[in-house]
């Protein structure tokens, strides 16, 4: 017995020695992942690289690879790169209704998004309506620009959840509420940046399409608003802050395409914002309006009001309907929206949309209208019906199909009760607009009429 356990022991030594050797063998060589082995991510949200990785979410990256030897600490690649799965097929966009101010929560499964918070006594209500959603986290905040309006109630969403990335303008201003905001910033560390134009941030099947572009120097901080739009399948929204005409203007430069179903006007549908040449090429079934009653600005400005409803777009406002939720498949975009009573489980669904918000009282008639268009002929009549002579300078025609314009003469005055042919290809005419083609006989298209603020006026649909 005595051999025999000296036997074991020199056995057991022996198999010591050559598992320690091993081990410093393994230590040494260490694991590298080739390319075949790395997982590919073409969804990833790429200013989302430093989102913690769960226990469970390692595991699973790690069976993917066919390893399942490999630790936490041997995957800093796969860990700076989630990836994004929703759990749901559907979007939901939460227009809040935070009075005279902006705040926009989008819920994708597990990927939420906040674009705004409102006004600096809106923050516990933005709070409150994010956690009656099951929201624990964001993972992304965008904040359009400095005005207190949208990022007031941002700082009081930041010490509440924890908040993966935040993107805004560079574009900074010392009042007490930035200054709350970047302390907010701060004290969790969250990243920041400013993206630049063009740029798609991912999140599985939705994207989002920077359109605003930073290089761009303007008088107005609310032109410096991060504008962004929102694909989700076939569906697509148009976020624009308050984003005036000059912004407009250079997002319309840049050639990005700015088709929407579902426009957030700009600036609380101020004159300033939702040009007609912009808006004619987002081309919306449904515009948001986020305002508050009887608001010191005068807004919405009857002007977009009126060009909305020419250009027949259902328009909807947050101070007479609520917050204003639309859901998308992909495919189907539908919505629901509280009453102005405050009650907000008294939804009213887009069937009954008509009926709820009724006609604008601020539809306007104009004097001067588009009388005719005979697009063979080459010309269209325009009309002035009002009982007073009045000055065109500065108006303008539009082809909208090849989208030609025609400026009207400078101090050229339309009599009270006459009309005028502007003719084109040889036509005859009162004013001569070219002796090229400008109407498209094979498809549609209409004519608009603007006035020298670049209000539409009256549109004739072919």
């Amino acid at each position: 017995m005595l051999n025999n356990k000296r036997q074991f022991k020199l056995h057991y030594f022996i198999t010591l020695i050559l598992t320690l050797t091993l081990l410093v063998g393994c230590s040494s060589t260490g694991i590298t992942l080739n390319e075949s082995d790395k997982i590919t991510n073409t969804n990833t949200y790429n200013l989302l690289s430093n989102k913690t990785t769960s226990d469970a979410e390692i595991k699973a990256q790690e069976k993917q690879n066919g390893d399942e030897q490999l630790s936490e600490k041997d995957l800093p690649a796969i860990k700076e790169n989630v990836i994004y799965e929703s759990t749901t097929s559907e979007i939901s966009v939460h227009f809040i209704d935070v009075g005279q101010a902006d705040s926009i929560f989008i819920d994708y499964g597990d990927v939420d998004i906040l674009i705004d918070g409102g006004n600096n006594d809106d923050g516990e209500l933005v709070v409150n309506y994010l956690k009656s959603l099951g929201t624990d986290d964001l993972e992304l905040m965008v904040a359009t620009h400095p005005h207190e309006d949208h990022i007031g109630g941002l700082d009081t969403v930041i010490y509440n959840f924890d908040v993966e990335k935040i993107i805004k303008p560079a574009l900074s201003e010392n009042t007490k509420t930035n200054r709350d905001f970047e302390e907010a910033i701060s004290s969790k560390n969250i990243p920041v940046t400013n993206p630049d134009q063009g740029e798609v941030i991912e999140f599985g099947d939705l994207k989002l399409i920077i359109l605003s572009d930073k290089t761009k120097r303007y008088t107005e901080t609310n032109n410096y608003s991060i504008v962004l739009k929102m694909v989700y399948g076939d569906t697509a929204f148009l976020f624009t802050g308050d984003a005036e005409a000059e912004a407009e203007h250079d997002i319309l430069e840049s050639g990005l395409d700015i088709k929407a179903d579902v426009l957030k006007v700009g600036h609380h549908g101020s004159a300033t914002s939702t040009t007609a040449n912009f808006l004619r090429k987002v081309s919306p079934d449904y515009a948001v309006i986020s305002v508050g009653n009887d608001n010191r600005y005068g807004h919405p400005d009857p002007i977009i009001i009126n060009r909305l409803n020419l250009h027949d777009v259902a328009t909807m406002q947050t101070n007479e309907m609520g917050t204003i939720i639309f859901t998308s498949n992909g495919t189907d975009l539908s919505f629901t929206a509280a009453k102005a009573t405050g009650d907000r489980t008294d939804a009213v669904s887009d069937e009954t949309y008509a009926s709820a918000v009724g006609q604008s009282d601020s539809d306007i008639i104009p004097e001067i209208v588009i009388s005719n268009l005979d697009k063979k002929t080459e010309f269209v009549e325009i009309t002035n019906k009002s009982l007073k002579n009045i000055d065109l300078t500065g108006w303008y025609i539009v082809s909208v199909a090849g989208n030609q314009i025609f400026y009207f003469p400078d101090r050229y005055m339309l009599e009270a009760g006459k009309s005028i042919r502007i003719a084109s290809a040889g036509a005859d005419g009162d004013i001569i607009w070219t002796t090229a083609n400008i109407w498209n006989n094979s498809k549609s298209d209409p004519a608009e009429l603007y006035n020298e603020s670049g209000f539409l006026v009256d549109r004739w649909n072919d």
